[in-house]
């Protein structure tokens, strides 16, 4: 009898390792489609992974963006006083949590460069946290904060 319970709990163990592997994969294509709308400046498609009462909290001012709409006139503006931009995220951390939920944190290099040519926050590196909770069929982001190295 012990023995079965030892097969169930590692049975159990492998379903929600595979699960959680599936999740991690879904999560980071979401976030490298987001990267690609972000560098393209594809505002709807940066767009369609926010949810209607997500939060971003940009490194600089104003930092604080509540919902939706103060998010798109965020990046509406980034991307028009910064048309062109390069960015390389690095070393992703993904956790999972109660299968809808996930809470990742990545570094990130970046660099704008406004119409003139003038870089602002060249190679500057930030530390970028997200919360993605899946909606229905959707995982959307709720949380997005970015913060400034030293």
């Amino acid at each position: 009898m012990k023995s079965i319970f030892s097969w169930m709990f590692i049975l159990l163990c492998i379903a929600t390792e595979a699960q959680a592997g599936a999740v991690e994969d879904e999560i980071l294509k979401l976030q490298r489609e987001q990267g690609q709308a972000f560098l393209a400046g594809n505002l709807d498609n940066l767009m369609e992974h926010y949810a209607e009462n997500a939060v971003l909290v940009a490194a600089e001012p104003p930092f604080r963006h509540d919902g939706k709409q103060a998010i798109r006139a965020y990046y509406a503006q980034l991307f028009k006083d910064f048309p062109t931009r390069r960015g390389s995220p690095e070393k992703p951390s993904i956790r999972l949590f109660n299968d809808r939920t996930v809470v990742m944190h990545r570094y990130q290099t970046n660099t704008y460069v406004d119409s003139t040519g003038n870089e602002k926050y060249k190679e500057q590196k930030r530390n970028v946290a997200f919360v993605w909770v899946k909606m229905g069929e959707r995982w959307l982001l709720t949380d997005h904060i970015i913060s400034v190295l030293p």
